[in-house]
């Protein structure tokens, strides 16, 4: 710190735990190969588990289109069309025409949903991307030695707009109209680097905050000077983005049993407890002598927390967060946790002397740490009492955490509420990449029986509109750890066991607090199940994310997704092992394909639809934009999931009616879960169904997808001559002239082609350019050749590459069955020189 603390980093709220009914049938399963097999009631019905689940293969599509843009440029100080509407008023006190010759910043709006021209010139060195902010707009920076590249924007047919930015751009709407903010969040620019923000912290203190400090993604500043503040940082080219920001406020037998976990216990033959996870938690400390964690406990940090004492000394919170996600229950096996081996790093965050809660430091800094400390599932069972709905710094700083790290999985409770209303979730809640949970009930205690969402809970969307929260999970009345140093603890004893003072060693609590550490737990022991029955050594967040939510149980009527309860409440039985009725299915899950905008991957399935099918596709998305109106999408890169059946009916993700996926709607673009839901006993349309993903714009992004139905799935090879499979080095050549040529070609198909013969020729010339045999090619894979050739003859010359010409693949689409893609025609124009 620069100065001594006046003004902590807030309050953060802790949220209790719920439990709620028990589970259903649905787990992740990926390859495609397994069969159906019937329930024997003498043999453990979760044994095989690991035999249903399997990786799925998948064919590339490609020459999909792209959505359209808007044409309006929406910035948090409202939307206007620049080619034809007056940008947003601001203060003239906040414009600058000369902004760009002091900061290198320009507005920049595309034409299309293609985005690469920024990434190419971006990888070149010549711009900096600094705000994606939604509909093909961006802001940017141009190097020092990029003066090519504002030419060559200034010139490019794919540039709709571009234009200077004015520095009250960079502000909150709401700190140019009054000043009764004395706690900012300001957003560094992502080119600073890491050995740029001591520097920042200094200067703004010397703008006018009394108190700063600043981590990778994120400063915070307490001020003394507002006025003088707001104007020196909105010129500071290093920020784009200041912001007002609220204060921090913290928001289990039972709870095993209503998520499935003893399910799980008593009925596979392996065992699921945590073992080998490492879990990370930010709250208000931790008693580390409790005997229900004992030698579990890996450290208690205390660098990002408001004093250096890693005790629980107050309510107890952490402590209780802790143990309803970990604790063994040695003192009373009533009370064991979620993950009763998994192990802990505490963040310790309470100020002690006073009960305060808050953060010194970015939560990307603190995730990082985690990380470091080899956790991959962080709890954080708190959010920010205030800015309900939005999102915000800390919201963008978790997505670009888990876009930059891929493997750790933040959970976030939404926060409690006595009230009802739309659009209350709590950040970083309201973050794209996290898994956000709301409670449900468990009927522990007298309270209300199991099987719903408690009142409590804070309801959803976003205000951009996204599906809050992800899911729920049990987190009323739960009888958890008691801190023994906690003065004044937050819930009633319960249990048995007395620490050496003579006090309890439990206590129940009840709130999206307990929820979250229970989701934190089930989380520990999906990537358990993961690495160490389906082997996979290293989940990343967005399949364990897709695994938890398409076992999801939808509570009540069938109604999900909704405000209360996102996709329902956590089933890790539906998770691991599902079932419809006495019929074990198969799970199919990808993890890790790329896509590229237009591009997308298909999955060949032979399902019997009887028994329904469930389909959850999740991405890590890139941070959303700092400075867009918070009604504004929030999605960088816009998948799409859609199912076909037999008869060529078409299910679009996250259309769904009563609970179902249900025909025709529109597709998502808010959303980076998408989910397909077919009820059981709906339809007999038996045979081949396809899964599709498809990537409708942005830039390149990585999915996870798990499917679950009684299927198999259908591999072969598919060779694809696409667009661009014919190139040459120029597109009008000269007549004689030498030219290169090069040809390729994808296999798209689900599994690997054997040798083939292919040839290019000029059919005009009657010729053959090349021709050669392929030993080979991968499922995904792309093969290339390269020759040099002239022609002749002046006029049209249509050439035609030919693939597996000898027809010795089966393969999904050729000559013999689907769509032959085996064939590429394009027409070359051959001049004479000065023709």
């Amino acid at each position: 710190m620069l100065k001594p603390r006046q003004v902590l980093f807030g309050i953060i709220l802790f949220l209790g735990i719920s439990f709620s009914p028990m589970v259903n049938n649905d787990v992740l399963e990926a390859d495609m190969t397994a069969e159906t097999t019937q329930f024997d009631e003498n043999y453990g019905k979760l044994a095989n588990a690991a035999d249903n689940w399997h990786q799925a293969s998948s064919k590339t599509i490609d020459g999909l289109t792209v959505k359209e843009l808007s044409g309006n440029f929406n910035l948090a100080h409202g939307s206007f069309d620049p080619l034809s509407e007056f940008p947003p008023y601001i203060p003239d006190l906040f414009k600058n025409d000369n902004d760009f010759q002091n900061t290198g910043m320009k507005f920049v709006q595309l034409m299309d949903y293609q985005y690469q021209l920024l990434y190419d010139l971006e990888n070149n060195g010549d711009i900096k991307i600094l705000d994606v902010l939604g509909d093909g707009n961006f802001i940017i920076r141009i190097s020092s030695n990029g003066v090519g590249a504002l030419e060559q924007l200034e010139n490019s047919v794919q540039i709709r707009w571009m234009e200077n930015i004015h520095p009250g751009y960079r502000l909150h709407p709401d700190l140019l109209i009054n000043n009764k903010y004395s706690t900012l969040a300001v957003v560094p620019t992502n080119d600073l680097g890491h050995g740029g923000y001591g520097e920042l912290a200094l200067d703004l203190v010397n703008y006018g905050a009394n108190d700063a400090w600043c981590g990778y993604s994120m400063c915070q500043v307490e001020l003394v000077n507002y006025n003088q503040f707001i104007l020196s940082a909105a010129n500071d080219g290093r920020i784009i983005w200041v912001e007002p920001i609220s204060q921090l406020t913290v928001h289990n037998g039972v709870a095993r049993a209503i998520s499935g976990v003893v399910s799980v216990e008593n009925d596979a033959l392996f065992t699921l407890d945590g073992s080998g996870e490492m879990l990370a938690i930010a709250d208000t400390g931790l008693d580390r002598d409790h005997p229900d964690i004992a030698g579990r406990v890996a450290a208690v940090y205390t660098q990002f927390g408001l004093d250096t004492s890693p005790a629980d000394t107050n309510g107890g919170h952490g402590t209780h967060v802790t143990l309803t996600a970990i604790g063994d229950g040695t003192s009373d096996s009533s009370t064991k946790g979620i993950a009763p081996e998994a192990s802990v790093t505490m963040y310790a965050l309470e100020h002690d002397p006073t009960g305060v809660f808050g953060r010194q430091g970015s939560i990307y800094d603190l995730l990082a740490d985690a990380k470091q400390k080899t956790a991959r599932i962080a709890i954080n069972a708190w959010g920010l009492n205030g800015n309900y709905g939005e999102y915000t710094a800390d919201s963008r700083s978790v997505d670009q955490f888990v876009k930059d790290e891929e493997t750790l999985l933040p959970i976030f409770s939404v926060g409690d509420w006595e009230g009802n209303g739309d659009s209350l979730v709590t950040a970083p809640a309201t973050a794209k990449n996290v898994l956000s949970v709301g409670v449900s009930t468990t009927g522990s205690g007298g309270s209300t029986p199991q099987g719903s969402v408690d009142p409590i809970s804070r309801e959803g969307p976003t205000i951009d509109g996204r599906i809050k929260p992800d899911v729920v999970a049990p987190g009323i009345e739960i009888c958890s750890g008691r801190a023994e140093e906690a003065r004044n603890p937050s819930g009633f004893a319960c249990a048995t066991g007395v620490h050496s003072n003579g006090e309890s060693q439990y206590m129940t609590l009840s709130g999206t607090s307990q929820s979250a550490s229970v989701a934190g737990g089930l989380a520990a022991l999906t990537r358990e199940y993961l690495r160490e029955q389906v082997n996979i050594p290293s989940p990343s967040a967005s399949l364990i994310k897709a695994a938890m939510i398409n076992g999801a149980d939808d509570l009540g009527a069938p109604d999900v997704p909704n405000n209360q309860e996102g996709w329902g409440q956590l089933n890790l039985q539906n998770t691991v092992m599902p079932m419809d009725g006495n019929t074990e299915l198969s799970t199919f899950y990808d993890d890790g394909k790329t896509l590229q905008p237009s591009f997308g991957l298909l999955y060949e399935l032979n399902l019997d639809p009887v028994h329904g099918i469930e389909v959850t596709l999740a991405w890590n998305d890139e941070a959303g934009s700092a400075n867009s109106a918070q009604t504004s999408s929030k999605l960088v890169n816009d998948l799409d999931l859609i199912l076909f059946d037999p008869d060529g009916n078409q299910w679009l993700g996250n259309n769904f009616n009563s609970g179902y996926s249900a025909l025709g709607g529109t597709s998502d673009s808010l959303n980076n879960v998408e989910r397909i839901s077919i009820e059981p006993n709906t339809m007999s349309n038996a045979g081949q169904w396809l899964v599709q993903v498809i990537h409708r714009g942005g830039v390149n992004q990585d999915f996870s997808i798990v499917i679950t139905g009684d299927a198999s799935i259908v591999s072969r090879p598919d060779l694809y001559a696409f667009p661009e499979s014919i190139y040459l080095s120029s597109e009008s050549p000269l007549q004689n002239d030498v030219v290169s040529v090069r040809v390729s070609w994808m296999n798209q198909g689900t599994a690997d082609a054997g040798s083939f013969d292919w040839k290019l020729e000029d059919l005009t010339e009657g010729t053959v350019l090349m021709q050669g045999q392929s030993s080979g090619i991968s499922s995904s894979g792309i093969q290339s050749e390269i020759t040099t050739r002239s022609f002749s003859t002046t006029g049209t010359h249509t050439l035609k590459l030919s693939l597996d010409v000898n027809n010795d693949l089966d393969e999904m689409n050729d000559e013999s069955s689907g769509v032959n893609n085996n064939i590429l025609e394009i027409d070359v124009v051959v001049s004479a020189l000065g023709v």
